[in-house]
């Protein structure tokens, strides 16, 4: 009986020390609540798009999140996470993807149902190497100007990504609940897929 209550205090222990970790990558990046947290380690992936207007100033933004857990190792995840050039045959929506080591830069081609137009893809990425923070900027296309951050983080044999985006531009002519629905649904959609290819 006592083996058993040492056993039970030490997994406890185990367990709180752990979903203090995971609470604390999120610390300061980006809020959720505790049903996001339970999502997330229900390994489902979670994603959220918020896009205000200002009609007489003619401007829009957009602020917008994707966060999961994967079921591998950052190390073994990222063998093909890191591989941008391979997203047309990693992502059904992506048609056109490449990427240029030297310089750093990223072209990718959307076609979706949801998307108004085909919509390119500018921007310049460091090959994704472990865990860490990695930033990002839209140089060129649709959200010209949107800068962004990759967090990743290994979490118990599992590996955690976070990316987060803002963007403030002449507005698009777009309705915000339009750009929120097709931002966030393609987010989403996107990492789901991505993390089935780098499971093998």
């Amino acid at each position: 009986m006592k083996k058993f209550l040492l056993c039970f205090v030490v997994f406890s222990f185990v367990q709180a020390l752990a979903n203090e970790n995971f609470e604390k990558f999120y610390k300061d990046k980006q809020s959720l609540s505790s049903e996001v947290y339970s999502d997330i380690l229900k390994d489902r992936v979670v994603a959220d798009a918020t896009v205000r207007d200002n009609d007489k100033e003619d401007w829009q933004d957009l602020d917008t999140f994707v966060t999961g857990l994967h079921t591998k190792s950052c190390e073994r995840s990222l063998r093909k996470i890191s591989l941008y050039e391979k997203y047309k045959d990693f992502i059904d929506y992506v048609s056109e993807s490449s990427y240029h080591e030297k310089t750093e830069q990223v072209h990718l081609a959307l076609e979706h149902s949801l998307l108004p137009v085909k919509m390119v893809l500018e921007f310049k990425l460091p090959r994704l190497r472990g865990p860490g923070v990695y930033p990002f900027i839209f140089d060129n296309g649709f959200f010209k100007g949107l800068k962004g951050n990759i967090y990743i983080e290994n979490y118990q044999d599992r590996c955690l990504y976070l990316i987060k985006a803002y963007w403030k531009g002449k507005s698009t002519k777009f309705p915000n609940i339009v750009i929120e629905a097709f931002t966030k649904t393609l987010l989403q959609v996107g990492m789901e897929k991505i993390f089935r290819v780098s499971q093998f």
